[in-house]
């Protein structure tokens, strides 16, 4: 995969209901709206050409295929029977040819993982890993870890390797202890303290247990600081702990409940889960608190839940505030939103205005880009923060360029 290009996934899954067929269409919209071209036969194959051909060519063309594993995708595929039954060839040849395994990722929808007659898993998928889909209220977060997967950005990473701890032997107990280096300030303090009281040198251990109190004060004050809680709970948010994160800006916000910061990240742990209404009335009390530049991106957060509720009205009407109170990068973000309100209530030429509107201010300074760094929590927010990709994207998928 190209680093300019966004990656290409082929979705293949069977026919085996019209509910079955809407879920992966909505799978493949959220994968589109997260800058994935997601290339499905409902979108691409017309009547009159080969659906034969369509496999042939996404299934090669493609970075990652994602197999929609259920009971009777399964079953077609073990028998080779139908469309999966032509996809499943299609793999075995791609496998043969030295094709990397991890090209496949399947999606568990329906059934089990185990081998047995509600087996939802291939016969050459099983012993791999799989991305649990089976629960439609954890949808965001298993999206999360599909996209991370297609990205190559895993939610958790090994810690880097620390330097070997000094070990003494001990060869007369009587005369040597083993010591740990203390990398803690208080923690030094406090043992220089306990040295000297074995030296009976009083004045030094008061001193130096003084010192030890005064440095672990200061630590629990910038532990609970506003900041710090923000830190934590952004921290157990981008993670996908979002109990934890909730429960973390809750806390805070009884110490500081005039923090804007802390309403807007609670706001985004909440709509995360899911819970729009919740994230609604958290966005608007920092909306409330803030009251200047600085409430653009609540506005935006406001908005995309409105959007995820179907009230583009509501929604476009937070987004034009946004864009009122132009705060960088989230003036851009907020055009593309608007146009994908816009576009749901199928007025395509104001969509087509926004996209291009945020595509150019992206591109004008790349700076804009780099500032979303500096709020992660916001990829939480929406699912689509409004890139000079993703606005492109529509506007070539409306049919312009």
């Amino acid at each position: 995969m190209e680093p300019s290009k966004p990656p290409r996934v082929f979705i293949s899954y069977s026919w085996e209901s019209e509910d079955h067929k809407t879920w992966v269409r909505y799978l493949g919209e959220r994968l589109f709206a997260a800058g994935i071209e997601a290339r499905l036969d409902q979108w691409f194959v017309r009547p009159g050409e080969s659906f034969t051909a369509f496999m042939e060519q996404e299934v090669a063309a493609a970075d990652f295929v994602l197999v929609v594993c259920t009971p009777s995708y399964a079953h077609k595929s073990n028998k080779r029977q139908g469309g999966v039954g032509y996809e499943q060839q299609i793999v075995s040849g791609q496998l043969m040819s030295g094709t990397a395994r991890s090209k496949f990722i399947p999606i568990l929808r329906k059934g089990g993982y185990e081998p047995g007659s509600d087996c939802a898993i291939p016969t050459h998928f099983l012993g791999i890993a799989w991305i649990e889909f089976r629960d439609d209220k954890a949808f965001n977060k298993s999206l999360e870890d599909l996209i991370r997967a297609i990205f190559s950005r895993p939610r958790f990473s090994p810690p880097l390797l620390g330097a070997r701890p000094s070990l003494e032997t001990i060869t007369d107990t009587s005369l040597n202890r083993i010591k740990l280096a203390e990398a803690d300030g208080a923690g030094a303090h406090y043992h220089h303290g306990l040295h000297y009281s074995d030296c009976e040198h009083c004045a030094h251990v008061i001193a130096e247990r003084d010192r030890a109190i005064r440095l672990n004060r200061i630590k629990l004050e910038v532990a609970n600081s506003a900041g710090s809680c923000y830190d934590r709970g952004s921290d157990y948010l981008v993670s996908g702990n979002y109990d934890s994160a909730i429960a973390e800006f809750n806390r805070a916000i009884r110490r500081y409940p005039d923090n804007s910061s802390l309403y807007g990240g609670l706001g985004a742990a909440y709509f995360a889960k899911g819970d729009y209404d919740q994230a609604i009335a958290d966005y608007s009390r920092a909306i409330e608190i803030e009251c200047d530049v600085f409430s653009t991106d609540y506005y935006v957060g406001r908005g995309v839940a409105y959007s995820a509720k179907g009230d583009y009205d509501r929604a476009i009407a937070d987004y034009n505030s946004a864009i009122e109170t132009g705060h960088e990068p989230f003036d851009a973000s907020a055009y593309y939103n608007r146009g994908l309100a816009y576009l749901a209530k199928g007025d395509n030429d104001r969509a087509i205005a926004d996209f291009r509107k945020s595509h150019e201010l992206f591109i004008a300074k790349e700076e804009r880009v780099r500032a979303l760094a500096n709020y992660p929590w916001m990829r939480d927010v929406f699912a689509a923060h409004g890139n000079s990709k993703g606005a492109l994207e529509q506007l070539r998928r409306l049919g312009v360029e």
